[in-house]
């Protein structure tokens, strides 16, 4: 599990560099992603799209965030073939979660504010 606060391509270009650097550029990931309405999306998701098995689209709760289904637009215009709708940050995180694979949580400050707290409690859980 990797949890990054890139918020914007730069950031999510970085992300993807390291990975790629750090020897998982064959991974392929169950993304947690959501993104505030002002930044480049798409540039961003064009970065993830590569290392992605699973998208799992998500609005953390603050009035700057791109809505779900304007996301998952976004998403299938990248395309995204298997893209998962979450009602919540800590719906999408515990979805992820259960597949067991390697999960990646990314896209903003708010979002990882939201999912830290869930994270913890599955970790605790599971004894990891």
């Amino acid at each position: 599990m990797l949890l990054d606060v890139a918020h914007n391509p730069a950031g999510i270009a970085a992300l993807h560099r390291t990975l790629l650097e750090h020897g998982y550029g064959s991974t392929r990931w169950n993304v947690v992603f959501g993104a505030m309405a002002d930044k480049d999306v798409a540039t961003m998701l064009r970065f993830l799209h590569p290392l992605t098995r699973r998208l799992f689209a998500c609005a953390p709760q603050t009035e700057r965030a791109l809505a779900v289904e304007l996301l998952t637009e976004h998403a299938r215009q990248e395309g995204f073939a298997h893209i998962v709708q979450a009602s919540s940050v800590a719906e999408a995180v515990r979805q992820a979660w259960q597949l067991g694979e390697a999960l990646l949580i990314v896209g903003s400050f708010y979002l990882l504010g939201e999912a830290l707290p869930v994270v913890e409690e599955l970790c605790r859980g599971s004894g990891q």
